[in-house]
């Protein structure tokens, strides 16, 4: 690190755009010491370091106060300290911000190792300076594929509603245990406050919960995210009040006792995770929508979700020529589990008006 900084030091005046890489085994290691060298670089638009590790909060505070038009922001952590709320009052110039937690993995189970975000109140600081941050990328120590790993808190997720100039959010893995337990009602109930919170905002003061109307309706136009036990009709039905939602894609959690899983829908389907009453809803009531994906759908029987996504559109756009067209695309599907369970990888919904 110490020769990195001579060399930006270099050219600290003209430098736009820094990337520094190593291998998956190896961190760059940020102290005090180190970056008390560092020049401020008062032009200097893009940092990304994969991986970094921070020894104190101080050192955090000390990079950003040298980076004082900082726009993109990519992090991959080895190892860190949280990041604290003085640091980000010091990026209100932030447009686009990855966050990337890694984990190793313990004989016994697999855990965190130096989580960037472990509150809300990071988020919440960043509004507080002024930030007009447009699109957030988190994700966390959770292997998709399966299920294994450490996933986002929702504590965290909630203040990501203080945000109100945001676009777009990818959340790369959602944390489903609760006290140690896999719980999907009080899953539903943080996933609700969660999207109240990007709808409505949610109030700056780090010290209440309290929910209050934003000045201006969210502006969301892609929201992303990872390993859902059950998208509900209630989650789909807050989605549809997203003024400006342009593209919805969520992962489903795989990793389920799938023999065992009952269905929550209210609708006439036997899609297991989805309620696609709720899905018609908001391809209907959301004006804005150009693209819903879901990835990992299960349904039960002879009918599969894009099969009856596709009929129930067809039906509905014969009878109304007002309602927007539709396409449903299919991936392909697999068979699992003891009760003729069918799981498809994938299923896309385009608004033909725009291709």
């Amino acid at each position: 690190m110490d020769s990195i900084i001579a060399l930006l030091n270099t050219c600290s005046n003209t430098i736009q755009d820094v990337q520094l890489q190593l291998n998956s085994h190896q961190s760059h290691i940020l102290d005090l010491t180190t970056l008390k060298s560092l020049q401020t670089l008062p032009q200097l638009r893009t940092l990304a370091i994969k991986p970094v590790t921070f020894v104190n909060k101080y050192s955090v505070v000390a990079l950003f106060k040298r980076l004082p038009l900082l726009e993109n922001l990519i992090f991959n952590v080895k190892k860190s300290v949280p990041l604290p709320e003085e640091a980000a009052l010091l990026l209100k110039n932030i447009r686009h911000l990855i966050l990337e937690d890694t984990y190793i993995l313990n004989e016994h189970e697999p855990r965190l190792v130096g989580p960037l975000l472990v509150s809300p109140n990071f988020f919440i600081s960043l509004s507080q300076s002024g930030s007009k941050i447009e699109s957030v990328t988190l994700k966390d120590g959770k292997d998709i594929g399966t299920g294994n790993g450490v996933g986002i808190p929702f504590l965290t997720l909630h203040g990501l509603g203080s945000l109100p100039s945001l676009k777009s959010l990818d959340v790369r893995g959602l944390e489903r245990n609760f006290n140690g337990e896999r719980n999907e009602e009080k899953e539903e109930q943080h996933m609700l406050k969660f999207l109240n919170n990007l709808l409505h905002g949610c109030d700056n003061n780090t010290n209440s919960n309290k929910i209050t109307v934003a000045s201006s309706p969210t502006k969301i136009e892609d929201l992303i995210l990872y390993d859902l036990s059950k998208l509900t009709y209630n989650m789909l039905n807050i989605l549809t009040f997203f003024p400006n939602l342009q593209k919805l894609v969520v992962y489903m959690a795989i990793d389920d006792d799938w023999d065992n899983i009952e269905s929550p829908v209210s609708s006439d389907s036997m899609c297991l995770n989805i309620d696609l009453y709720g899905v018609l809803e908001l391809l209907h009531r959301c004006k804005t929508l150009k693209r819903v994906s879901f990835i990992w759908p299960k349904s039960c029987g002879k009918r599969l979700t894009s099969a009856y996504l596709q009929d129930k559109l067809a039906e509905q756009q014969q009878n109304s020529s007002q309602l927007r067209k539709y396409i449903v695309y299919d991936g392909v599907f697999y068979e699992a589990g003891e009760n003729d369970m069918k799981v498809e990888n994938s299923v896309d919904i385009i608004n033909t008006q725009y291709g």
